[in-house]
């Protein structure tokens, strides 16, 4: 059995993050958007979250010390309500060939402590997937919003 280990992303993990945002684009529905995953936009993007004071890339690693599975979190204010910053999960992705390994798991409590340690009393979770919404609801997350789209 594979054991992972978790830790926060750094400058030289930005092509292998880059990679599974690819491969996250292509299994969820995000790719009804059209269009293609432009590389240098998602490298930018996850270096952005691992400097940015509010932004967050934690990485899963496989015994191989493989990056297998991300996740990344932003800290953001509601437009309609002051109070404190919430915590916002933009990419949440574990390979298939290591999923049931509760790795998803860990890197989903690894997302809720820091949010936690920077004051949050919210999580946002996005779920692309519906075969785990029944995983999330256990959790103690709660459905807030839908969310659909319509071609032009």
């Amino acid at each position: 059995m594979p054991t992972y280990s978790i830790r926060d992303a750094d400058y030289d993990d930005i092509p292998a993050v880059a990679d599974l945002a690819k491969q996250f684009f292509i299994e969820t529905r995000l790719s009804m958007l059209g269009g293609i995953l432009d590389d240098r936009m998602v490298e930018d993007l996850t270096a952005d979250l691992i400097y940015m004071d509010d932004g967050m890339v934690k990485v899963g690693i496989d015994n191989s010390g493989r990056i297998v599975g991300i996740v990344s979190g932003i800290l953001i204010g509601h437009m309609l309500f002051a109070g404190p910053k919430v915590a916002q999960e933009p990419m949440w992705y574990v390979l298939p060939d290591h999923r049931n390994s509760k790795l998803g798991l860990k890197l989903l409590k690894a997302y809720e402590d820091w949010a936690r340690d920077r004051g949050c009393k919210h999580c946002i979770v996005d779920c692309l997937d519906p075969s785990i919404e029944g995983l999330i609801s256990k959790l103690g997350y709660k459905a807030m919003e839908r969310k659909f789209i319509k071609e032009l």
